[in-house]
């Protein structure tokens, strides 16, 4: 279970008037990434998201921040197709969050809401993990379908929602099926692109665009 009873309790509580300002720059990070690609999945959707980031953080092919797994180019579909998440990334602590997420509505403030206490939320970064170590997520319908045989060579470790969550095969470990069905994915994809020329050559071309993976951080050796 991914949340536990108390915790979504404390999630639909209101707000305190002006607790969303005091997240620091990591949290904000968080909760922009968290509510731009899953907002539409709610709690459960929105906090796996943020254990992805939580987990590149602890893995050393990754940067060891979430405003820095959050602006690394080409990891975030959601974060990618705006220049107005870009900007807030860049400068964290002074983005309107209402205002970069069009959380216009009611509702949409409530689920930003959500967001913004999983992000502050231990349970979320160090409880029992949903995702079983996932590295990377997709949204097969919506994903760019050339991206799609570079995703499939990995290990699908869940769905949660309409995302599929995977990670990098161990050394040793058995290979299993294609994480993903390629010749199925990008309907939803195709569909908004379906009068870009850009979008066709590229179907056509099926070429292969290779997910940019971080060489590893250099150990820190403490002096004595």
């Amino acid at each position: 279970m991914l949340l536990a009873t108390g915790l979504l309790a404390a999630l639909l509580l209101p707000e305190p008037a002006g607790a969303a300002d005091k997240l620091d720059p990591a949290r904000r990070c968080l909760a922009i990434v968290g509510y731009a690609e899953a907002s539409s999945e709610g709690m459960k959707g929105m906090a796996a998201v943020m254990r992805v980031m939580h987990n590149r953080v602890r893995d050393p092919r990754f940067p060891d921040h979430p405003c820095k797994i959050a602006r690394q180019k080409g990891q975030f579909q959601a974060v990618e197709e705006s220049a107005r998440i870009k900007k807030a990334l860049a400068t964290p602590h002074k983005a309107n969050l209402e205002r970069v997420l069009l959380a216009d509505t009611s509702f949409e403030r409530m689920i930003l809401d959500q967001a913004r206490r999983l992000a502050s939320d231990r349970r979320v970064a160090r409880g029992p993990d949903p995702t079983g170590g996932a590295l990377y997520f997709v949204n097969p319908d919506m994903m760019d379908p050339s991206r799609c045989p570079w995703f499939a060579k990995l290990k699908r470790t869940t769905r949660i929602g309409d995302h599929v969550f995977m990670r990098h095969y161990r050394k040793g470990e058995k290979r299993g099926a294609p994480a993903l069905d390629c010749k199925s994915v990008g309907q939803g994809w195709y569909a908004q692109r379906r009068d870009s020329a850009d979008a066709r050559r590229e179907l056509a071309s099926a070429s292969v665009k290779p997910i940019p993976v971080p060489r590893p951080r250099p150990t820190v050796v403490a002096s004595r």
